[in-house]
């Protein structure tokens, strides 16, 4: 059973499965694409899309290439390599590490059967590692601010969805609809394959650049640090409104084509729209 059939498994079981209800700040666009109005970006509906994107043949397009970031005022790289993505048998699960779900997201081309275009400017949503609404501040050596991580966070793009319009609560899955908004879990069904999971963020750990990236937990834990190499999910949205009328049909490049990245990569951290401060 996929993760929406368990969501409408268990939204009915709790008795709130409702219908014609407002979707508050996210609307469907169609196509597979709904718009944040609250935060003018638009996410791909699909949450796992990468499990099914994902060939080996985009997979050895992409082996012993660089990825590269940039932090305090330095790049780093990373060379790419078969671990960055991961299998189950023949079959690829969608979790990646964060180097790998950089590559994976900067590599994307997504076809709006609606609008019949094409978008190749997808990315990986920002976290806030300032965010005050977080529930647990910490610091981390001399000269640092002060970072916040835990539960309750809504100041980044993929904290405010999970939480604000999902429902995701303290030590509880996004999946459990149990003390959810009408709204929060109707917004839950404009997704397919919402995981309770942990989730990647476009920005590595500024003190530890090479080590550690933001992610959200939507299992647990909320907003938090994990290793860069560890295997989490990718959870793609990209900047606008894809029924702006300022959209332009683009051509569709190779995903994950060697060209793409080979031209992309060395920039990618300076060209993104960084975390909100």
């Amino acid at each position: 059973m996929n993760g929406s059939r368990k969501l409408m498994v268990a939204l009915a079981t709790a008795g709130l499965l409702t219908s014609g209800v407002a979707q508050a700040a996210l609307v469907d666009r169609g196509g597979g694409l709904i718009y944040d109005t609250a935060l003018d970006v638009t996410w791909l509906a699909n949450v796992n899309y990468a499990a099914s994107n994902l060939t080996d043949a985009k997979v050895a397009a992409v082996l012993g290439q660089n990825f590269a970031w940039s932090a305090n005022g330095a790049t780093y790289t990373h060379t790419l390599s078969t671990l960055d993505f991961k299998k189950s048998g023949s079959t690829y699960t969608g979790a990646m590490t964060w180097w790998g779900a950089q590559t994976w997201v900067a590599g994307l081309t997504y076809f709006d059967s609606v609008r019949n275009v094409t978008y190749d400017d997808w990315r990986l949503p920002t976290l806030n590692p300032l965010d005050t609404s977080c529930s647990s501040p910490f610091t981390f050596g001399t000269g640092n601010p002060t970072y916040y991580q835990g539960s309750n966070c809504t100041g980044g793009e993929l904290s405010h969805l999970l939480v604000t319009d999902l429902g995701t609560k303290p030590n509880q899955s996004v999946l459990n609809a149990i003390g959810d908004t009408s709204v929060q879990n109707a917004n839950k069904l404009l997704f397919s394959n919402l995981l309770g999971s942990v989730y990647w963020s476009d920005a590595s750990f500024t003190p530890l650049p090479t080590q550690l990236s933001w992610a959200f937990d939507a299992s647990l834990r909320g907003q938090g640090l994990d290793l860069q190499g560890s295997q989490y999910f990718a959870w793609a949205v990209r900047d606008g409104d894809v029924a702006s009328g300022q959209q332009q049909q683009q051509a569709v490049p190779e995903p994950m084509s060697a060209a793409l990245l080979g031209l992309g990569l060395a920039g990618l951290a300076a060209s993104r729209r960084r975390m909100h401060k």
